[in-house]
């Protein structure tokens, strides 16, 4: 299924003098079961990208539609809340609230907290490589790299069929690194959800079933490995 397609779309700063553009007519289109990545270096466009993927602003000019309808058409309070799950490079989560509770959290937005709840979160917790010995801790407690971890967690109970990934590997090491991009991997391949991730790593990106490359706001080159397609845009 073609979740999200983003067509002609331009993003810009405007000041007395000046318009500045972080994007400048990106197409692009992102479907179901594939693990989709975006590279590009510090400065790219490819974060505001993923901004705009996640409804928290509207383009400048240009459409982003989900199945088919456009976002300015749609809600979209409900559309982070039904559709979408976002891991952002700084983790947000809840300071207040423990690791399980954290994790549990989508399970009361959704009505999923019912049943063996808490053994659904045992076994997030250790395909992102935590043991149970974290649950009753605080984010406080924990190291950066941890954190992130947590907070993919979160996003896999969520069961948002689309997933948006800031960086989602920053603050880990290697073992931890390739784990967690093996979740999402899964994630995409086996459960059929959509997953989006942007990264300036080489290596994650080569992993992608599609990959596009961004440069100063433009998409330079789509690889698509489903079908052996490779093409640089104009």
């Amino acid at each position: 299924m073609n979740r999200i397609k983003i067509e002609n779309v331009s993003y810009r700063y405007q000041s007395r003098y000046q318009t500045t553009y972080v994007l400048k007519e990106v197409n692009a289109q992102f479907h179901s079961g594939q693990f989709c990545v975006i590279e590009g270096k510090s400065g790219s466009g490819k974060t505001t990208m993923l901004s705009l993927l996640a409804g928290l602003d509207l383009p400048s000019a240009g459409t982003i539609y989900l199945d088919g309808k456009s976002y300015q058409e749609l809600d979209r309070d409900e559309l982070r809340r039904k559709h979408l799950s976002i891991i952002f490079q700084n983790y947000n989560l809840f300071p207040m609230l423990t690791v399980q509770e954290n994790i549990a959290y989508p399970f009361g937005l959704t009505g999923q907290k019912k049943g063996n709840w808490k053994e659904r979160v045992n076994e997030i917790l250790e395909g992102v490589g935590l043991d149970k010995t974290m649950l009753k801790k605080y984010p406080g407690m924990l190291s950066g790299g941890e954190q992130q971890r947590v907070a993919i967690a979160r996003t896999i109970a969520s069961g948002a069929p689309i997933i948006l990934a800031d960086e989602p590997t920053g603050n880990l090491d290697t073992a931890n690194s390739r784990r967690i991009v093996e979740n999402l991997e899964r994630l995409s391949h086996e459960d059929g959800r959509c997953v989006i991730l942007v990264t300036h790593d080489p290596d994650i990106a080569q992993r992608a079933d599609v990959l596009y490359r961004m440069n100063d706001g433009q998409m330079i080159e789509k690889q698509d490995r489903t079908c052996g397609e490779q093409s640089i845009e104009k």
